[in-house]
């Protein structure tokens, strides 16, 4: 079955997503779900843009993969984005995630249009007619997300599993990884409809399973690096699995997935040596080191559209070199020296 006729949210992951508020109801656990807000300079601008009668809906549900959502503040027609950025924007913790959201969406076929909130303020006629003048710049042709996610978007009271969704997203994916040499579809198929059928039929979960098998598959080369050349051959096998479970965008959803969770993986090898489900298995101990792993991966994955940028894995290690004591910090003292150097030349 297509991706696009699944509910849009999974049993669980709707509570760990950022771009959706969620409010507990008494009333039979109803759950509602609130949409992005609208500052000030959006409501300008969706007053301009009413004036030069231009459709647009605001802060429409997007889903970047399976298990991932997104509102921007506007969607005109179907392909172009408009987001209006305020001064937070500039900061390094959000020009990460911005640059990485915004590639997900073009993979999807949108274009993304910025405006700054001074922009807005000065002059919120002119800038509904860049609007505008951006729509036509795109051909407005049908993309792959389906208006079924927002029809069912309220439709949310799915089935909840009995046990911590990560703890039997582990226990499966451990099994999975025992039951067959070789992975392709049908093994993948065949194995998993022993295991738990479930997973066949909640496209998130199988997506996060792929990511725990593939953290469960992780060996080392000969010089002690990281082996891209097999994590690409499994993440291919990834994509072969969910365009055949749940069509070709499934595919699109996956590689979107990994693009977003790249520099927490990067991270998560300097400082665990892997991922939660199989730590210790590199050591990155040197600037040479991590610049090293970040190239080979890049060599292996830019061809798929997946690129890992320096100063996004320095925004995900900054904060964890935060939150270590002072004689952790003197261990990762190369990669606060690492972090201080790339900012110096982003700056000089």
């Amino acid at each position: 079955m297509r991706i696009d006729k699944f509910e849009p949210f999974c049993p669980n992951c709707k509570y760990e997503n950022p771009s959706i508020l969620l409010s507990q109801g008494s009333d039979k656990q109803h759950r509602a779900i609130q949409y992005g807000t609208r500052t000030k300079f959006g409501w300008l601008l969706a007053s301009a843009l009413k004036k030069e009668r231009i459709e647009f809906r605001p802060n429409p549900l997007i889903r970047l993969s399976a298990c991932t959502f997104y509102t921007p503040d506007f969607l005109i027609r179907r392909r172009l984005i408009v987001e209006v950025d305020g001064g937070i924007h500039d900061k390094d913790f959000r020009k990460t995630p911005d640059r990485i959201r915004q590639r997900a969406l073009e993979k999807l076929g949108y274009k993304v249009y910025r405006v700054r909130n001074e922009t807005v303020k000065s002059s919120p006629q002119e800038v509904a007619k860049q609007v505008l003048q951006q729509y036509f710049e795109v051909a407005d042709v049908q993309t792959d997300q389906s208006g079924s996610f927002l029809s069912k978007a309220k439709n949310i009271e799915n089935l909840i599993p009995t046990e911590p969704r990560n703890h039997r997203l582990t226990s499966v994916a451990k099994k999975l990884k025992d039951c067959a040499v070789k992975w392709n579809y049908e093994n993948f198929r065949t194995c998993l409809v022993e295991i738990d059928d479930e997973f066949l039929t909640n496209p998130c979960f199988t997506e996060s399973l792929i990511f725990l098998m593939l953290g469960l598959d992780l060996t080392i080369n000969d010089g002690g690096k990281l082996n891209f050349k097999k994590l690409l051959d499994f993440f291919m096998n990834g994509i072969n699995i969910m365009s055949n479970l749940y069509g070709d965008l499934a595919k699109i959803y996956l590689i979107n997935a990994f693009s977003v969770t790249a520099p927490g993986f990067m991270k998560n090898l300097v400082f665990y040596g892997g991922p939660r489900i199989n730590r210790k298995v590199v050591t990155i101990n040197s600037i040479e080191s991590l610049e090293e792993h970040i190239s080979e991966f890049n060599d292996y994955f830019s061809g798929i559209g997946v690129k890992l940028e320096r100063d996004e894995v320095k925004t995900e290690c900054v904060y964890e070199v935060e939150k270590l004591d002072s004689l952790s910090k003197e261990k990762y003292l190369w990669l606060s020296n690492w972090i201080k150097q790339d900012s110096a030349k982003s700056t000089g």
